[in-house]
């Protein structure tokens, strides 16, 4: 388990195998007098290094690409300037512009609201 969230729906849970560079969204709904439900929602681009959220939307920081997530559907939306990136962190501003931290830089990526 990598990063878990509070969702309308329940909780969001990412999962990731970074040996295979894989990754998996789950969602975990208490389904009333029948407990819990787990159920998988989705396959990720790779494993991610960075997760952060914005309202309902999920974003995924890899070593070579940003993406966001809606509804369960990801999207990616840049990819990164170097073959292989370290990020560490992961935001987005009110205009929808997202920010992506590495060790030495910080990247800014458009208007994506």
């Amino acid at each position: 388990v990598l990063q878990m969230f509070v969702v309308r729906t329940g909780v969001t849970v990412i999962t990731g195998d970074l040996q295979d560079n894989k990754g998996s969204v789950w969602l975990y709904a208490n389904t009333g007098d029948r407990g819990w439900s787990i159920q998988k929602k989705a396959d990720l681009h790779g494993y991610p290094k960075v997760i952060g959220k914005s309202g309902e939307r999920i974003l995924l920081a890899y070593g070579d690409a940003i993406s966001v997530m809606e509804n369960f559907s990801e999207r990616q939306i840049a990819t990164l300037p170097l073959l292989e990136v370290r990020p560490n962190s992961i935001a987005q501003d009110a205009k929808g512009d997202i920010y992506v931290g590495m060790n030495a830089f910080v990247s800014g990526i458009g208007i994506w609201g």
